[in-house]
């Protein structure tokens, strides 16, 4: 099971992140997943996926995906939405900092 903040909503990351957990789990403990469920704390809703075979492609291609832009160091930026509110990532993605300020406080830090 999945917790996510918001409202109840049929959204694909959602359900690949879902996914991907299911995929982890299978490895580490050798045993088939092949359902899982989101729930959404402010609607008070569950919603109950299955791992099915093209979601289980779709994930390897988001991991292949994520692979290629680590290996290229080429990540997308960040955007500065309603998403980013409660995120814990804040910090590192610093999305409310334009891209060309935040590459080069990265390398600063790299020098350090």
């Amino acid at each position: 099971m999945e917790y996510k903040a918001g409202k109840r909503k049929t959204k694909e990351a959602d359900m690949v992140q879902l996914a991907a957990q299911a995929l982890c789990l299978e490895e580490m403990f050798d045993r088939p997943v092949a359902k899982g469920a989101l729930y959404y704390y402010q609607s008070r809703r569950r919603l109950e996926v299955d791992v099915t075979k093209p979601l289980r492609r779709l994930v390897e291609e988001t991991i292949q995906n994520v692979r290629e832009m680590l290996q290229n160091d080429r990540l997308p930026p960040p955007v500065n939405d309603a998403r980013c509110r409660d995120c814990s990532l804040q910090d590192v993605c610093m999305p409310q900092v334009p891209a060309n300020v935040a590459a080069w406080i990265s390398e600063e830090n790299d020098h350090d």
